[in-house]
């Protein structure tokens, strides 16, 4: 999968993604008052031709950039039950695919070795 910004602003060109590759472009809507949200997604082919879309309310989401995410989220969904391969990915939201293509270090205080359990019944022995 390959992730991309939009064309420059202003343009409102669509760039066709290369020979035997699908492109996905997803987007959102948000509105900060009711905490209300919307999301698209749009699957063409490399000749342009529609293939399918998406779309879903988002009853709860807090910020915009959350709706972004989700938009994401349910067009890779969309493909995937489609059982599509070769996918381009276009969104107009920065943060979203900086975010996907970036490289980061995450850190947390919690342990990665599991927990120690009792065993629940001692192991029979022959006599």
């Amino acid at each position: 999968m390959k992730a991309e910004k939009k064309a420059p602003a202003g343009t409102g060109k669509w760039i066709r993604p290369p020979p035997r590759t699908l492109k996905l472009n997803v987007d959102a809507s948000f509105v900060m008052e009711e905490k209300l949200g919307a999301t698209g997604a749009v699957l063409h082919d490399f000749m342009g031709t529609f293939v399918h879309a998406k779309c879903e309310l988002l009853p709860h989401v807090q910020t915009a950039a959350m709706a972004e995410a989700m938009a994401l989220r349910e067009g890779l969904k969309m493909v995937e039950e489609m059982g599509c391969h070769h996918i381009m990915v276009e969104s107009d939201s920065a943060e979203t695919i900086q975010a996907l293509t970036a490289t980061c270090e995450i850190s947390s205080s919690y342990t990665t070795e599991p927990p120690e359990y009792p065993n629940p019944r001692p192991s029979a022995k022959n006599s």
